[in-house]
C-alpha cells in the first residue's frame, strides 16, 4: 500500500483566476496570468 507521500492524485485540480486587469490591456496583471495561462496550456491542463 502507498504511503500518503507516494500516492498519485487522481482528481483534478480546478483553479479560478480573478482579477480586474485582463488582455488586451497591457500591464504586469495581464502579462503574468497570461503566461501562467500558456504554461499550463502547454503542460497539458486544458480550460
Amino acid at each position: 500500500m502507498a504511503s500518503a507521500d507516494t500516492e498519485v492524485m487522481t482528481t483534478a485540480l480546478r483553479i479560478t483566476l480573478i482579477t480586474e486587469t485582463f488582455p488586451p490591456e497591457i500591464n504586469g496583471v495581464a502579462n503574468t496570468l497570461g503566461r501562467f495561462c500558456d504554461g499550463l496550456r502547454a503542460r497539458g491542463q486544458t480550460e
